[in-house]
C-alpha cells in the first residue's frame, strides 16, 4: 500500500479493468460520476473522489472509499480500515461496524445509488465519456442500479467471489 495517496489524473483512462465504463454529469452531483463494468458484471461507482463503491458480479456490496477510510466485506459483514501512517510505514486499523453501524453505512450508500438512478430515470444525466461507444450505457447502469438495492454485502472483497 502506498504511504502517500494521489489523485487520480483520469479515471476514465486509467480504469481499463472496466470494459465498459462511462463518465457523467449529473445536476445533483458536483464532481463526475464514473461506472464501470468489468468482464463478469461487476460494476464500480465512483462519486467522484468519494464515495467509491465496488461491487461484485452478483451485485453485492465488496469495497468501499467513503469518509477517508476504507470498508470491506468479510463474511457478510461490513469492516472499515483506518489508515495510520507514519515516516516508516502504513498501516490500517479495522474495526468490525456493530450492526447499528452497518445499517447506516448501507443506508447511506443505497441513498447515493438511489439518487443516481433517479436522476437517470429523470433524463437529467449527460454521458461526458464512455467506452465502448455502441453501448447504451444509460439504459445499462440504471438496470443494474435497480438490482443493487436493498444492499447486500458481500462474503469477501475480492471482485472474483
Amino acid at each position: 500500500m502506498a504511504r502517500i495517496e494521489q489523485r487520480r489524473e483520469d479515471l476514465f483512462a486509467e480504469a481499463t479493468a472496466y470494459e465498459v465504463r462511462a463518465e457523467l454529469s449529473l445536476p445533483d452531483f458536483a464532481e463526475m460520476v464514473f461506472v464501470g463494468f468489468r468482464a463478469d458484471g461487476a460494476g464500480s461507482l465512483y462519486f467522484g473522489e468519494s464515495p467509491v463503491y465496488h461491487f461484485n458480479r452478483h451485485g453485492e456490496l465488496r469495497r468501499a472509499f467513503a469518509d477517508g477510510r476504507l470498508w470491506k466485506a468479510d463474511h457478510g459483514r461490513i469492516a472499515s480500515l483506518t489508515r495510520n501512517r507514519s515516516n516508516a510505514a502504513s498501516e490500517l486499523a479495522r474495526h468490525d461496524l456493530t450492526e447499528p453501524e452497518q445499517t447506516e453505512f448501507l443506508t447511506r450508500c443505497e441513498s447515493s445509488l438511489k439518487v443516481l438512478f433517479q436522476q437517470l430515470a429523470a433524463g437529467n444525466a449527460r454521458v461526458a465519456r464512455q467506452y465502448p461507444l455502441n453501448v447504451d450505457l444509460l439504459t445499462k447502469i440504471a438496470n443494474w442500479l435497480q438490482r443493487l438495492t436493498p444492499v447486500r454485502v458481500a462474503a469477501a472483497p475480492h471482485v472474483t467471489r
